[in-house]
């Protein structure tokens, strides 16, 4: 009925059958907190619905047929933003969303103008790509509150020196693809701040792990090494 679902606070979509017209009813849920859809025929359009939403705080969406620019619709108040498409995902619109504190943009390629459009991003303290094309450029607008960062493909050791260099909160990371070696080991000495760096399936091997572990003893450094 009309008076639950405005009591409802956390809401749910999975399956094919899920279309832009199922979320016609989100106008009445005011109470929604987070909104997660799976596998659905979604697209930008349909995001209209969230836009009166406004205690939505978290949003995550999975293979959905969303390209982005349904983004503008999202509540300004949002605070978690989770993606996973293969679909090239334009973030122009992210950029309005001044209360995030979480960007996760999974199998899409994130590059320097996606990363131009969060610069202004204040609040954002979790940066997590799954795949990346970027250069320093790009890194450098990356919002330097940020603490934890993650890109399994694409990301590289010159990438990490920018952010080594440029990111005095770097608590957590987890870095991914044969284009990450010893030389990021080697950045990360100086990121005293550093207290979790996970590897998956990099070209760094035993001797860059214990160089960084050396540098920074209280760090955790977990996944798998390249060995000689």
């Amino acid at each position: 009925s009309h008076t639950e679902i405005g009591k409802v606070e956390y809401l749910g979509f999975h399956g094919p059958k899920v279309s832009n017209l199922s979320l016609s009813i989100l106008k009445e849920a005011v109470q929604l907190q987070s909104f997660t859809v799976f596998d659905c025929e979604i697209t930008d359009s349909g995001l209209k619905e969230l836009e009166s939403l406004n205690k939505l705080e978290f949003v995550r969406m999975y293979g959905t047929k969303i390209d982005g620019t349904g983004l503008k619709y999202l509540p300004v108040g949002l605070k978690e933003l989770e993606l996973r498409t293969k679909r090239d995902c334009d973030l122009a619109h992210v950029g309005r969303l001044k209360n995030l504190e979480m960007i996760s943009i999974y199998e899409a390629k994130t590059t320097d103008e996606d990363l131009f459009a969060i610069r202004g991003l204040d609040q954002l303290l979790a940066v997590n790509f799954g795949s990346m094309e970027a250069t320093e450029k790009g890194i450098l607008c990356i919002p330097k509150r940020a603490s934890t960062f993650t890109s399994f493909s694409g990301i590289c050791d010159t990438n990490m020196v920018t952010l080594a260099s440029n990111f005095p909160n770097l608590d957590h990371l987890q870095l991914g693809g044969d284009l990450i070696t010893d030389a990021t080991c080697e950045a990360l000495c100086n990121a005293k701040s550093l207290r979790f760096v996970h590897f998956h399936n990099t070209a760094v091997t035993e001797a860059g792990k214990n160089r960084l572990k050396a540098a920074i003893p209280e760090c955790q450094i977990t996944g798998e090494l390249k060995k000689r």
